[in-house]
């Protein structure tokens, strides 16, 4: 009787072993896949999207400041606005899009966001 409770002891052992190694073999493959999904999503923003990039090449930073400082006549042309009414927008519109400062990225400011978004809707009209 005791050789059979061994028996029954040792392979009951056997089997949280293999237990153990299964669950071992798991996580193991857990961390693994996490890591690798960490390093695919390393960038979000191509480097030639950069904020530093933006500031130094973007519409809304040298174009539309050009514009509005040196020629008032050709932003009204560009924007289909007046400098003033844009500002009134941006100043309606600016604190409800407003996006929130994190870790990883700063957001676009509001008066771009909606540059961007009259852009968008002025160039889908003109295909029209």
């Amino acid at each position: 009787m005791e050789r059979h409770t061994r028996l029954g002891l040792q392979q009951r052992a056997a089997i949280l072993q293999a237990q153990i190694h299964m669950l071992n073999a798991q996580l193991l493959y857990e961390r693994h896949r996490r890591h690798r999904r960490a390093q695919q999503r390393r960038l979000w923003v191509g480097q030639w999207l950069s904020p530093q990039r933006r500031k130094q090449f973007g519409l809304y930073e040298q174009l539309v400041a050009e514009l509005r400082s040196e020629d008032t006549t050709a932003f009204t042309n560009f924007m289909r606005m007046s400098p003033e009414l844009l500002d009134e927008l941006f100043h309606r519109v600016g604190p409800r899009i407003i996006k929130q400062h994190t870790f990883w990225r700063k957001p676009m400011e509001p008066a771009a966001c909606s540059l961007q978004s009259l852009t968008y809707v002025d160039c889908s009209f003109c295909a029209l």
